[in-house]
């Protein structure tokens, strides 16, 4: 068995090759490839062999969009994020921006002001994303509107409505008025799902991370945890907006989402057949397949069952192909 890791920093893949170029047995079965894995492309050719794709709290740190509606009634909107500098039109002008070169201040000089706005959903991963989580959408393709990867007709789009809620909203701050449905979409899983499906169709997924998070001050369902670091005491933030490097953000992964996003994933991407997933807490699953006795200390306090009781792992493999073999 050979052994591929796929590190998108530079320095963390050097790390690895000096760990396991240490064990001089093991460097002839591992290897580190820099890249970003959600890079369909980067991936070469198909590959139809059996492979195990293993995501130890990868999943926590991929991309979230932020999405809401007033009511079940009425469709999505999703957010988008600018950034300005006091004084400044805007920080990083673009090609045909009228701001001379010499009134661009270096964005590190002052701290960045930011503002959400509100739009139509019109990005084709939050359309995905949201088709998947409909009723029969991972399994019966992309409805109300949403885009499959290979760019087939939508079905049913609301524009005229899409349209007057931007009018309505887009240009205000995005403060969801009481009631409002707020929602973070887990759009970078369902992009890595598909790019692992199209790439390595037959693979068997094993993916563990956390389905909760303590102390969340962000609203919204899956709302992500955002906490920063000063005078190594933790503080944990009530805003996504803050300024750039100074806070980690993980998202708790709503497993139950993962289900549909995995089977969505595997059907736009013609895997060729329907995935079999189960999914279970740490405890249960170490329980079932690990040594626990192993584990146990001499206090009888076990790890491996008592720690990290709010995380669970996922595990998928190729079922019923769609010739029904």
């Amino acid at each position: 068995m050979h052994y591929t890791s796929i590190e998108i920093s530079e320095s963390l893949a050097a790390e690895q090759r000096k760990t396991v170029h240490a064990k001089r047995q093991h460097q002839s079965k591992f290897k580190v490839e820099v890249r970003n894995a959600a890079d369909v492309a980067a991936w070469g050719p198909p590959s139809d062999e059996p492979c195990f794709v293993i995501m130890l709290e990868v999943l926590d740190n991929l991309p979230h969009d932020r999405v809401f509606r007033s009511s079940r009634h009425d469709p999505w909107l999703q957010t988008m994020v600018t950034s300005s500098q006091p004084g400044l039109t805007s920080a990083t002008p673009s090609p045909d921006s009228s701001i001379p070169p010499s009134e661009v201040q270096d964005p590190s000089s002052s701290p960045l002001q930011f503002r959400e706005l509100l739009a139509p959903v019109r990005d084709p991963l939050i359309r995905r994303c949201l088709a998947a989580l409909e009723p029969g959408g991972s399994e019966a393709g992309p409805l109300s509107g949403t885009e499959p990867p290979d760019g087939t007709e939508p079905v049913k789009a609301n524009v005229t409505g899409l349209l007057a809620l931007a009018r309505e909203f887009f240009g205000s701050l995005a403060e969801p008025p009481e009631g409002l449905e707020v929602l973070w979409l887990p759009t970078g899983a369902l992009q890595l799902l598909e790019t692992l499906y199209a790439a390595r169709p037959n693979m068997c997924l094993v993916a563990a991370d956390f389905d909760a998070l303590p102390d969340v001050r962000i609203e919204g369902r899956n709302a992500p945890l955002v906490a920063s670091k000063a005078d190594g005491v933790t503080q944990d933030q009530s805003t996504y907006l803050v300024q750039p490097g100074i806070a980690d953000i993980f998202f708790p992964t709503d497993f139950d989402v993962l289900h549909r996003l995995n089977l969505a994933a595997a059907h736009w991407s013609k895997a060729g057949h329907v995935p079999s997933a189960n999914s279970a807490s740490t405890r249960a699953f170490m329980e079932q397949f690990g040594d626990v006795k192993r584990t146990r200390t001499r206090t009888g306090f076990n790890p491996l069952l008592e720690d990290y009781l709010n995380t669970k792992i996922f595990v998928s493999q190729p079922g019923t192909r769609f010739d029904g073999s």
